[in-house]
């Protein structure tokens, strides 16, 4: 069984490699995700903002139109005004002049809203104009650092794969599945060794002298009843 123990620290020195080779990614994978959202969500802004611009472009010209049709209607009531012959002929065109200013006022507050919105928006176009470049600069210096570290990566990974299957391949299947469930289960630490004469590595659970002593044998499995972690003996440099 001490063979196979061995075998076993072996396994977990190189899983702890592929442990660390996804923890040297640091924060990159998480910041160039934040970066490519925040570049789809300028992406539809932008686009929401440009199809809101021509919505206000075609309401401008409509409202321009509208100002036209009103003001010469406006100037034919009231030549209409100056030839009335009765009073209430003259109250009918009065009546009609004043709907009709009311609809001209209303009409120009509402090119005022429109040209204010179309300012604010032509404004907020620049600002995501800006910002698109600085994202886009940001995006590919992180895409460059991204992809130099996942071809190193690469490379170490695939080296590690190779060793991995040499000693999966004189591991018996039994104890090979138990490692692989129990690191699996356990933060990628199938393996561990007594934790200052004490205790369980993984766990810290406290261990029964006479556990301790069978571990220390290494003639037989022994494994945590806490957390079933595979227990070596604290007197190896395993450095797990």
């Amino acid at each position: 069984m001490k063979k196979e123990l061995l075998l076993l620290i072996d396994l977990q020195k190189i899983d702890n490699q592929f442990r660390d080779v996804e923890i040297s990614k640091g924060t990159l994978p998480q910041e160039l995700e934040r970066l490519q959202q925040e570049e789809r969500d300028q992406t539809t802004l932008r686009e929401q903002s440009q199809t809101r611009l021509k919505e206000l472009e075609l309401e401008l010209r409509k409202r321009d139109k509208r100002h036209d049709e009103l003001k010469l209607k406006l100037a034919d009531l009231q030549k209409r005004l100056f030839s009335t012959q009765t009073n209430q002929e003259y109250e009918l065109v009065t009546k009609e002049i004043e709907f009709h200013q009311d609809a001209l006022l209303e009409n120009e507050q509402s090119m005022q809203t429109a040209l204010e919105q179309q300012e604010e928006l032509q404004g907020r176009m620049s600002d995501i104009a800006d910002r698109a470049v600085r994202l886009t600069e940001s995006l590919e210096k992180l895409r460059g650092q991204y992809a130099e570290h996942s071809s190193a990566s690469a490379v170490r990974i695939t080296d590690l794969e190779g060793q991995r299957e040499d000693l999966c391949a004189s591991i018996p299947k039994p104890l090979l599945s138990h490692y692989d469930r129990i690191r699996k289960a356990k933060d990628g630490r199938g393996v561990v060794s007594v934790y200052r004469s004490s205790s369980c590595g993984g766990c810290f659970q406290a261990l029964p002298p006479q556990k301790i002593n069978k571990v220390r044998q290494m003639d037989d499995l022994v494994l945590c009843e806490i957390c079933g972690r595979i227990l070596i003996s604290d007197t190896l440099d395993a450095n797990l």
